[in-house]
């Protein structure tokens, strides 16, 4: 147990990295190609409308990952308990203050960046897509965590470590996904190690269900900022 962090549950543990439950070579292959398969129409700019775009980057994890897990999604998936909901609002919370004052930090040093938080559609069709691709993209996430951490637990036999390198890897790689919004060190810095908010609320709860929900409230920020004004009487422009 010494090689848990203090802040996780030591009744859970990652699945696949240290082969509970095993997987095939096949298996491990099929999830490595889900995340190729993810990122190709991203960085290839291939146009899609945004309904297909929020569906094939959900589904092309999530099916995959059913199959891996034997249908187990509890893996994965689990209710949220009371306790969780805290920790869903302060990982909504942290990353909106990380973000802000990131830009600030860039904006000092004379070096362009946009906000991570823009205006959203407030339409149905738009509020299911962003709903479904969120989920996608925080599967990608977690699937990358554990690919890479699967190796690096291979040649170290060391949790602890090979949770620190792959988180890592996963909020580099996961900010390079964002390329189209800004220069390279904004979103490495903020879409990039701005989503070890996310990470963390994965990594404590083993539960993808805490992490996404998380994601989704920071992403639904603007929404629900103009919704509390509109409540409150305030005209939002």
């Amino acid at each position: 147990m010494k090689d848990f962090f203090k802040f996780e549950d030591e009744n859970t543990d990652l699945p696949f990295y240290n082969n509970e439950p095993k997987l095939s070579k096949m298996e491990w292959a099929l999830l490595i190609l889900a995340e190729t398969l993810f990122l190709i129409p991203i960085f290839f700019s291939i146009k899609m409308s945004d309904e297909f775009f929020s569906f094939y980057l959900c589904l092309i994890v999530l099916l995959p990952l059913i199959y891996v897990s034997k249908g187990n999604l509890s893996l994965f998936f689990k209710k949220v308990k009371r306790e969780d909901i805290k920790l869903i609002i302060i990982c909504t919370i942290l990353p909106f203050v990380y973000s802000m004052f990131m830009l600030f930090i860039l904006e000092t040093l004379k070096i362009s960046a946009e906000s991570p938080i823009e205006p959203i559609s407030t339409t149905l069709l738009s509020i299911i897509n962003m709903v479904v691709q969120l989920m996608g993209e925080e599967l990608f996430k977690i699937v990358l965590l554990i690919i890479a951490m699967s190796i690096i637990y291979h040649f170290t036999k060391n949790r602890k470590l090979s949770i620190i390198i792959s988180s890592i890897l996963t909020m580099a790689i996961f900010g390079l996904t964002h390329y189209k919004y800004g220069p390279l060190i904004q979103i490495l810095l903020i879409q990039g190690l701005g989503s070890i908010f996310d990470l963390y609320a994965y990594l404590k709860t083993k539960n993808v269900l805490v992490s996404y929900l998380a994601h989704l409230l920071f992403d639904f920020t603007p929404f629900i900022m103009e919704l509390i004004a509109l409540l409150m009487g305030i005209q939002v422009r």
